[in-house]
Formats: structure tokens, C-alpha cells, sequence
């Protein structure tokens, strides 16, 4: 009969390395899960309104408001409207040919609105793409 002492089992510098090497294995399938997540998350489509401002000025009423794509694909068109008295007016969109693409910013302008100095507008931005549309709104009072 073999005593403790007696009893051969794996080096510690082999239990050393098989605990390094499942330490990384499970890290990079941690990685690589949250990494998929994040993507997915992050990913889509998504719209910014980065200015919006009216100015009212004697004869002179101009909107104007800046849309950035702050998602990962491209509008095929954007709407924007400013809602007076009940009447959305629709301000002068130019995309670019292929669409507005990540990152890209357009502006639309209007000067035949009948807006009034310190009065607040809705703002609506309606971006389209081949998955559906996204909606964002904003309210802006009309300044001198």
C-alpha cells in the first residue's frame, strides 16, 4: 500500500498553466459576449436635432434646424416640420446623394412661416430608412 507521500499527481507548474489558459479562455467568451451586446445596443439607426432656432425679425421669420445621423445606418429621407398654430410647416431638406450617412448632419430652412417672437414651436424630425423611421421632436420658442 502507497502512502500520502507516495501519491503522484500533476506539478504545480502545470496546474499553474491550466488555470492561466482557462482564465483566458473564459475571458475572451466574456469579450466576446459583451462585445456582441454592446454592438447591438450601439448599433441601429438614431437621429440628433444639434440646433434648432427661429428668428423673428421685422419682415424676416427663418427656421432653422440641424439634423445629425448619430446611429449606424442611413436615411434615405429626412422631414422636418415646425408646427404653428396647429400647421406643420416644412422646412428645405437637400440630402446628399446616398443618403444622410453615420455622422453626417443636414440643415432645412424655412422663411414663409408665420411664427411669433417668444412663442414656442414644435420641432418634429422624421428620419426614414430601409428598417422603418425614427421620430424626434423638440420645442423652440421663436426669438427677436
Amino acid at each position: 500500500m502507497r502512502s500520502i507521500k507516495e501519491t503522484r499527481g500533476i506539478s504545480p507548474l502545470i496546474a499553474t498553466l491550466i488555470l492561466v489558459a482557462a482564465t483566458v479562455a473564459g475571458g475572451a467568451i466574456v469579450y466576446q459576449v459583451m462585445r456582441s451586446q454592446a454592438g447591438s445596443l450601439s448599433g441601429g439607426a438614431d437621429l440628433q436635432i444639434t440646433y434648432a432656432d427661429i428668428i423673428v425679425a421685422g419682415n424676416t421669420r427663418l427656421a432653422t434646424v440641424t439634423v445629425k445621423n448619430i446611429g449606424s445606418v442611413a436615411f434615405s429621407s429626412i422631414t422636418i416640420t415646425v408646427t404653428t398654430n396647429s400647421t406643420p410647416v416644412t422646412l428645405s431638406v437637400s440630402l446628399p446623394s446616398g443618403g444622410l450617412a453615420s455622422g453626417m448632419s443636414v440643415t432645412g430652412e424655412n422663411t414663409t412661416g408665420s411664427w411669433t417672437a417668444n412663442t414656442g414651436y414644435v420641432v418634429t424630425v422624421t428620419g426614414t430608412y430601409s428598417g422603418g423611421s425614427v421620430v424626434k421632436s423638440m420645442t423652440v420658442f421663436a426669438h427677436a
